[in-house]
């Protein structure tokens, strides 16, 4: 396995995910330093360091490494006790990656292309969700190819997420809406009026409740004024910034 290539690949893509890393070995051992796998947050595998219960105990070793956002560094003896015939020792280093704070873009348009940009360099990772080549492809930062509504039923959002929905169809922004509402998200944000958002109050209430329906924030941003597709950007990135920081 071209590891650089696997870990780029990991990156790019948004997915959380830990390297588990072989950094010393003793003894006999299945695999040597420097071999590494990867452990996506759903718990698949690229790669590996040996197999069997080594696998194993470094699969949970990269689980907590990833909700505790901390690195790992151990030994596991490889002896008959954690299954292993080996006899050897080996040193883990499991890192995380990806699993800083996430915003969701649904929309590929210019305030969500533009909200892409201005959080690039913040601790911030984007990610902008279309289906329509003409929009996905002229996003310069990460950007994922695939219908909203498949990409929410595959995620498992964790409540440091956040998520601003900006589509082109008010029926899909709605329908989004409500899949989400019952998800234990940081930020759910709602382009659009005033109008726009009592109608789909309306339409929610039939299933939500209202303290689950008070958690969107529509109109989504600070009121600056701007209406050009970058000042709205600016201001919807700075709501967002604002709630990272503890200042809203």
């Amino acid at each position: 396995m071209n590891w650089v290539n696997t870990l780029y690949k990991l990156w790019q893509s948004k997915m959380t995910f830990a390297m588990v890393t072989i950094i010393d070995t003793g003894g006999s051992n299945p695999r040597d330093t420097g071999t590494r796998m990867f452990i996506l947050e759903n718990g698949e595998q690229e790669g590996t360091i040996g197999g069997g219960q080594l696998e194993e105990d470094c699969k949970k070793l990269a689980k907590e490494s990833i909700l505790t956002k901390k690195i790992i560094r151990t030994n596991i003896p490889l002896g008959a006790k954690s299954g292993q015939c080996c006899g050897g020792v080996v040193e883990i280093l499991v890192e995380h990656f990806n699993s800083g704070p996430t915003l969701y873009i649904f929309g590929a348009g210019h305030v969500g292309s533009a909200i892409s940009n201005l959080l690039s360099e913040t601790p911030f990772n984007s990610l902008v969700i279309d289906e329509r080549d003409e929009w996905i492809f002229k996003i310069n930062g990460p950007k994922r190819k695939q219908n909203p509504l498949e990409f929410i039923e595959q995620k498992i959002f964790s409540s440091d997420d956040y998520i601003a929905i900006m589509t082109h169809s008010h029926e899909l922004d709605l329908e989004i809406i409500s899949r989400l509402l019952k998800k234990n998200i940081k930020y759910l944000g709602l382009i659009g009026s005033e109008n726009k958002w009592i109608r789909f109050k309306k339409e929610l209430k039939n299933i939500y409740h209202d303290d689950d329906i008070k958690k969107v924030h529509c109109p989504i941003g600070l009121p600056i004024g701007g209406k050009a597709p970058h000042e709205i950007a600016i201001s919807i990135a700075s709501e967002i910034l604002q709630i990272y920081y503890g200042q809203k």
